[in-house]
């Protein structure tokens, strides 16, 4: 003992805060427990501690309660192993003890009732305050708390008792003070020491210990002080103190300073209690309300308790203790509630409430004026007979009062009824019907006589309780439904044995049900990422220390072995003394969204890319404020140098004057009708230099389908315009170039044939005529003339034909390849049937390209390939398509001639041959012809070949726009 002492007045000395320990001591009556709490008595100044307060009770009752009830639970255990639900309960009854204060008016309204009358009675103080307690716990009506709260109202006299109240499961200690102004109730869960008290009688010592215990712990966390009369000193806490607005060093230790704080008015009455204290021996307690000045001038209402504890032998008190209560809110709150019930006393003289009489002999019946008007009927309206009331009563109840009234009258008895009626207007309501009968000397039943209150409203609130009982059966059930498919599992960790509850939800992502038995805080920690698990356990005792919001996204591996990511959010359980009892938790996979994040966080970036690589500048417009947001690229694209612009205005006047009223109509335009916003207009930059710009926009609008905002990108395609100017110049001078061609084209024509036919025709009439005059080798002069003019002639028509490929419009369509392949294959076959060419074909190559050019380019293909393989006694053609660097290359492929490669560059030139006429004829324009048709189209065409192992042509053709590439 003496060590602990010593230790703890070391510790007093070195942080000046009161010490409490505890130690055992023999003595006469042998060994007991005490308590000791040692306070520090300060300095006048309190800068020093000049002695030391030791204040010792007698605590070896409550040790010994609480040594038989460690037997007691180590019995309960032992019996109870498997029990393990029982044993937490005991638990729970040892660990917690809880206390409340609730106060009622005259009409058993509640009035107020502090935050632990709240958790207990599991009511909130909204739901309580300024409804009858009655209609709030009808289970608890006519029963011992009822009538002993009736007793006090009517006695005006204290009452306690034990009390069970099975809603709760749980017992209380009532204490019940009465007062002009109604009952104030104090109230103690005393479950555990009923639990107690079954097992041992001695619990009852062990409540009473408790409970003066927990009240000399409240009495000091409200304010201590300390008066020792023999020493003349004082000691005030520091709590204390700053109840008044001071710090410990501002307010002097002293004896009479309380006196100097305390209203003046107050004084006498506070010094009269502490003298019927004295004077009484103690017996009378040291209980008064009184009046003390803030620091600040405002006024603070104090309870002021206290009590002697030691006494000399002349019966002069040597010491007081005791506490102060701020009791300013609550007086506040009694003054707003006196106020109240004055308004609420006046309101009951004009409340929906009526009383009645019925005399018997006459049938007379009187009315009060209030339930005329429940009835709906002017006051003082001649009320003919008792049955004449039965038609304001509901039809399907006039039976049931007829009934109530006949036997009321037939046993004397009182009734107490509600009853549906139709009023004078004939509006439906709800009364509340009391009689009871009135008796003669004689026995003999004169009147009968009650009250009716019009209780539609309740019965309308009692219908919309019921209706909002089942939205919250329903709203639990979807709650229930939205967490099983939302994934979102439940969890609760009870932090004295480390246990840890979890939702079929959590066992089934965390992949428990491989245990085989409960998982534990152990369990799921090993499941956590290893680089995360450090800092998720900080962050959950931050939580369990100091309330601090725990709100985590961390990685687990999942039960199916993969890595995934959890969202897991608690709050901290905590019992009466604000110690965490557990944590309340939920866990959900967010995997899926983390992916999507990354996902779109690289889509931004990609995006962000995308405008920047291609000189997009991006903006929102506010349309309600009128605020444009731009962004770096625009500022620079509009040549912004004086500052960041801000509105549709800063805008707007950078926009090209000519323009300004076509790019203002199909901006409305798209607010008013949700038009796509496509606009190409021109800027006039800070330099004046004037530039094109293209914009595009949507429009975000309100679910009534108002305009918010707009947000777009402009970019700039002053580059673009130029070149479609440069594109409109020069398709005027090919258009000009091509009207040239279409005159030569037709000069060709006619001016070369005429001479052309002219030589013809007198050759061909010089053999008629004179035939016969010319030698052999004459006549071979005039084949030759002839030869060499037709030759001339189709000449004439390649070079023509090559004109028309070069001028003629293009219309693109799906053209069938393989179909112009074969057609022309067969067109050659009919006009030489004696020639034998094996053909393969791969059929259904379709593009889309223009037909008459592709016509032309296959039958110059074909024709050629034909030709150059007519010295083939096995002669073999074929065409097809394949695939090089992911783009289709079509081919026509034979076994003829052939040629050089070193020749290949002059194989498409106009007039090129490589072979002889003689051996194969031709005039070198057609592969000419082939090559201007394709390039037209966008195409390629090249040839691969060696001489006298044939020939193989390839092409190519860009896909039609939004199409994919045959194949």
């Amino acid at each position: 003992m003496v060590e602990a002492w010593e230790a703890a007045a070391a510790r007093l000395l070195a942080t000046g805060e009161k010490q409490t320990i505890e130690f055992a001591t023999p003595t006469l009556i042998g060994v007991r427990h005490f308590e000791m709490a040692i306070a520090p008595e300060w300095s006048a100044t309190g800068e020093e501690i000049e002695s030391i307060l030791c204040i010792s009770r007698d605590i070896s009752d409550r040790v010994v309660a609480q040594q038989v009830q460690q037997q007691l639970l180590t019995e309960a255990q032992a019996a109870q192993r498997d029990a393990k639900a029982a044993q937490d309960l005991l638990t729970r009854v040892f660990d917690r003890i809880n206390d409340g204060i609730i106060a009622f008016d005259c009409d058993a309204c509640c009035v107020y009732l502090n935050p632990v009358a709240e958790r207990i009675l599991q009511r909130s103080a909204a739901d309580l305050i300024g409804h009858n307690v009655w209609a709030k716990f009808p289970e608890a009506v006519n029963t011992s708390i009822y009538e002993a709260y009736h007793r006090a109202v009517e006695q005006q006299q204290p009452e306690a008792l034990e009390y069970y109240f099975p809603p709760l499961n749980t017992w209380f200690e009532m204490r019940l003070y009465p007062n002009a102004d109604g009952v104030t109730v104090y109230f103690t869960d005393i479950s555990d020491r009923k639990v107690a008290a079954a097992s041992h009688q001695q619990a009852k010592q062990l409540r009473h210990e408790l409970s003066l215990l927990e009240t000399t712990l409240d009495s000091i966390l409200a304010g201590y002080w300390d008066i020792d009369c023999v020493a003349n000193t004082a000691y005030m806490s520091p709590g204390l103190k700053a109840m008044f607005g001071y710090a410990d060093h501002e307010l002097p230790n002293q004896t009479n300073i309380w006196q100097t704080l305390i209203y003046p008015e107050d004084l006498p009455v506070a010094l009269e209690s502490l003298e019927r204290h004295i004077q009484s021996h103690g017996q009378v307690p040291y209980y008064t309300e009184v009046r003390y000045r803030h620091k600040n001038g405002s006024i603070v209402w104090i309870i002021c308790a206290g009590q002697v504890i030691d006494w000399d032998a002349a019966g002069q008190p040597r010491r007081i203790v005791g506490c102060h209560v701020d009791i300013t809110r609550l007086k506040h709150t009694e003054a707003q509630l006196r106020k109240n019930e004055a308004h609420l006393q006046a309101a009951q003289r004009i409340g929906n409430l009526g009383s009645w009489e019925f005399e018997l002999a006459t049938e007379h019946v009187v009315w009060s004026d209030q339930l005329y008007r429940i009835f709906g009927l002017a006051v003082g309206e001649q009320l003919t007979s008792c049955e004449a009331l039965q038609g304001y009563f509901h039809p399907d109840d006039q039976a049931r009062h007829r009934q109530t009234i006949e036997t009321a009258i037939a046993t004397h008895q009182p009734f107490d009824e509600e009853f549906r009626i139709l009023r004078a207007d004939g509006s439906p309501g709800h009364i509340h019907i009391k009689g009871e009968a009135v008796l003669d000397e004689l026995g003999q039943l004169t009147h009968l006589t009650g009250t009716v209150q019009d209780i539609s409203d309740r019965k309308c609130v009692e219908a919309e309780r019921r209706a909002h009982e089942e939205q919250v059966q329903n709203l639990s059930l979807r709650l229930s439904l939205a967490l099983k498919s939302g994934r979102i599992g439940s969890w609760e960790r009870v932090l004295s044995t480390d246990e840890v509850i979890w939702d079929q939800c959590l066992v089934d992502l965390y992949g428990f049900a491989r245990l085989g038995h409960q998982a534990t805080y152990q369990d799921w920690r090993a499941q956590v990422y290893a680089d995360d698990i450090g800092w998720v356990e900080a962050a959950n005792q931050t939580l369990i220390d100091g309330d601090t919001p725990y709100d985590v996204e961390f990685r687990v591996w999942r039960g199916d072995g993969s890595l995934g990511w959890i969202r897991s959010s608690a709050l901290v359980h905590r019992d009466a003394s604000d110690q965490p009892v557990s944590v309340i938790g939920i866990n959900y996979d967010i995997t899926d969204q983390k992916q999507a994040a990354a996902e779109l966080q690289n889509l931004s970036a990609r995006l962000s890319l995308a405008l920047e690589s291609g000189g997009f500048g991006s903006w929102e417009w506010d349309v309600v404020t009128n605020v444009i947001s731009w962004d770096q690229r625009l500022i620079e694209l509009y040549g912004f140098r004086e500052g960041r612009p801000t509105t549709y205005q800063d805008w707007y006047n950078r926009v090209y004057s000519d323009d300004r009223q076509a790019v203002e109509a199909a901006l409305q335009a798209t607010l008013a009708t949700d038009a796509p916003y496509d606009s190409e207009f021109r800027i006039c930059r800070s330099d004046g230099e004037l530039r094109w710009i293209k914009a595009n926009a949507l429009v975000y609008r309100t679910p009534e389908g108002q305009p918010l905002s707009m947000v777009g990108i402009n970019y700039d395609i002053t580059e673009k315009k130029q070149a479609e100017l440069q594109i409109l110049r020069t398709t005027a001078q090919l258009e000009a170039s091509n009207r040239e061609l279409e005159a030569f084209a037709y000069s060709v024509s006619h001016d070369l044939r005429a001479p052309l036919r002219a030589i013809d025709g007198f050759s061909r009439a010089l053999l008629e005529d004179y035939g016969d005059q010319f030698d052999e080798e004459g006549q071979n002069y005039f084949d030759r003339i002839r030869h060499n003019v037709g030759r001339m002639g189709q000449l004439i028509d390649d070079l023509l034909r090559l004109s028309r490929v070069s001028r003629q419009a293009m219309t693109y369509q799906t053209v069938n390849l393989s179909a112009l392949v074969q057609e022309q294959i067969d067109e050659l076959r009919a006009a030489d049937p004696d020639r034998t060419v094996a053909v393969t074909l791969t059929p259904g190559i379709v593009v889309s390209a223009d037909p008459t050019l592709m016509q032309v380019a296959i039958a110059n293909l074909v024709q050629n390939a034909w030709k150059f393989t007519s010295h083939r006694p096995s002669a073999r053609l074929e065409f097809g398509v394949v695939v090089q660097a992911g783009e289709p290359v079509y081919y026509l492929r034979d076994n003829g001639a052939g040629f050089d490669m070193a020749y290949a560059s002059k194989l498409f030139g106009v007039f090129q041959r490589l072979h002889n006429t003689h051996e194969f004829p031709g005039t070198g324009i057609g592969l000419a012809t082939v090559q201007r048709a394709l390039h037209r189209q966008g195409g390629r065409v090249w040839a691969e070949a060696a001489v006298d192992r044939g020939a193989a042509f390839y092409f190519t053709l860009p896909p039609a726009p939004g199409t994919a590439r045959p194949l």
